[in-house]
C-alpha cells in the first residue's frame, strides 16, 4: 500500500507587488529604448 504525503507548492506565483515593479521597470526601460532624439533640444 502506498502512504499518504502532503503536497507542497515549489513554485508559486509572484505576488501583486512584484508583478506591479516588475511592469514599472519594464516599461521604464522600455521608454528608455524607444526615446526619440529628435525632440531634443540643444541648451
Amino acid at each position: 500500500k502506498l502512504k499518504h504525503t502532503e503536497t507542497q507548492e515549489k513554485n508559486p506565483l509572484p505576488d501583486k507587488d512584484v508583478v506591479k515593479q516588475e511592469k514599472v521597470h519594464q516599461n521604464l526601460l522600455e521608454g528608455v529604448e524607444h526615446f526619440d532624439k529628435a525632440t531634443m533640444k540643444p541648451t
